[in-house]
């Protein structure tokens, strides 16, 4: 599907097509499709499982974070989709298991520690897309308004289903921060040897 696709841009693109931008093409639709097989897929679990609002919140959350800390990413689209939807899949059996009923000072505590994380150690930059100063500064003020507004949103909704889904997206996040810091030093320590 996406060989046809790329195909017809080819043929009907204006001038010469140069192999470069078929390839930027072709990772531009890769992504596109692959986060929207994602959203998808989680909130067919969603529906699936009578957790419907429980998906958004996740995702919504999960996103959001992702676009402005970085973190560990796999090498292959079908490994990064199918350890997300296991990721998912491992929320459904905690919420399923009750852990949604802890004490609301735990999911706070956790919470909280999460967020100051995010704040003070991310975002984590990409090997093959350094940032400039300038990109990191607006990303740190931008993941900073939205860990006090993830933060406010968790305090004054006193719901467990946010505090659930908002809680495990953004633990979520933290432990890939968390896999690609440790994977850095791993690699320092292999070149340093």
């Amino acid at each position: 599907m996406l060989h046809i696709i790329l195909e017809y841009l080819d043929k009907h693109q204006s001038g010469e097509t140069i192999k470069q931008e078929i390839d930027i093409y072709r990772y531009g639709l890769e992504v596109f499709i692959l986060n929207f097989l994602n959203i998808i897929s989680i909130l067919l679990l969603g529906y699936l499982s009578n957790t419907i609002l429980e998906a958004l919140i996740f995702l919504i959350t999960f996103i959001i974070l992702r676009q402005l800390t970085g973190g560990f990413h796999f090498k292959s689209y079908n490994l990064c989709y199918f350890s997300f939807i296991c990721m998912y899949l491992l929320f459904l059996q905690f919420y399923y298991l009750r852990i949604r009923e802890l004490d609301q000072n735990i999911y706070f505590i956790i919470l909280t520690s999460c967020l100051i994380y995010i704040m003070y150690m991310t975002p984590i930059e990409n090997v093959n897309k350094p940032l400039s100063k300038n990109k990191l500064k607006i990303l740190k003020v931008k993941k900073f308004y939205v860990s006090i507004i993830f933060w406010s949103i968790y305090i004054i909704s006193k719901d467990l289903i946010i505090m659930n889904a908002m809680a495990y997206a953004i633990i979520l996040d933290v432990l890939l921060i968390i896999i690609e810091k440790v994977k850095e030093v791993v690699k320092d320590e292999k070149v340093n040897l």
